[in-house]
C-alpha cells in the first residue's frame, strides 16, 4: 500500500462530515503510532505521555479542517504533538536555554553515567524514526513487524493469529522487513 494523499483527504472529509466509521479508522490507523512517537520524543512518564497524546488527538480532530494535505497526515499529527510536548515542558518550567555552567555540569554528570549523550540522542532519534517508518507501511506489514520484534512473538504464533501457513508468514515477514528497510532509508534522505 503506497501513500495515498487522495485517500487521506477523503478520510478527513468523511470525519468532518461526521461519519463515525471514518473517525474509527483514523483512530485505528494513527493513535498507537502517535502515542509511540510522543512517548519516545518526550521522554516523560507514561501518564504524562498519555495526557499529551490525548491533547494531541483532540487538537488534531478540532483542526482537521485546517489540514490541506501538504504533508502526510501522520507528519502533521507529529507536528501537533511536538507543540504539545513543548507546552508540557513549558508548564513544568523547563527552560530551553540554560546557562553554560549548567550545561557543563549536566554534561559531566551524563559522562559519568551510561549511555553517553550521543548514544542517548541516537537511540531516541532512532526510536522516533522507527515509529514514523512503521506508520508509512501497510497495516499487515506493520502488524507482523510489531508482533515479531516489539512483542517478540514467534513466527508460528503470528501465523496462527493471521490464519496463514508458517511459510506464508515467513514470506510476509520478509517482505515487511524489506519494505521497512526501504522506507527507513528513504525517510533518512528526507
Amino acid at each position: 500500500m503506497e501513500y495515498d494523499p487522495i485517500a487521506e483527504s477523503k478520510l478527513i472529509q468523511c470525519i468532518l462530515a461526521g461519519e463515525t466509521w471514518a473517525l474509527e479508522h483514523f483512530y485505528e490507523r494513527y493513535a498507537d503510532a502517535l502515542y509511540a512517537y510522543i512517548y519516545h520524543a518526550s521522554s516523560c512518564i507514561k501518564e504524562d505521555a498519555e495526557d499529551i497524546w490525548q491533547e494531541t488527538l483532540l487538537a488534531a480532530i478540532r483542526g482537521l479542517g485546517a489540514f490541506h494535505s501538504q504533508s502526510r497526515l501522520f507528519t502533521w499529527l507529529c507536528a501537533i504533538a511536538r507543540r504539545k510536548i513543548a507546552d508540557y515542558y513549558r508548564k513544568l518550567g523547563s527552560q530551553v536555554a540554560v546557562n553554560t555552567k549548567d550545561q557543563q555540569d549536566d554534561l559531566f554528570k551524563l559522562v559519568d553515567q551510561a549511555p553517553l549523550p550521543e548514544d542517548w540522542i541516537q537511540n531516541k532519534t532512532t526510536k522516533i524514526r522507527v515509529v514514523t517508518t512503521l506508520q508509512m507501511l501497510p497495516d499487515e506489514y506493520r502488524y507482523v513487524l510489531t508482533a515479531r520484534y516489539a512483542h517478540e512473538e514467534s513466527v508460528a504464533e503470528i501465523s496462527r493469529k493471521l490464519g496463514k501457513s508458517y511459510k506464508a508468514t515467513e514470506s510476509l515477514l520478509s517482505r515487511a522487513r524489506y519494505a521497512f528497510k526501504n522506507a527507513f532509508i528513504e525517510a533518512d534522505g528526507d
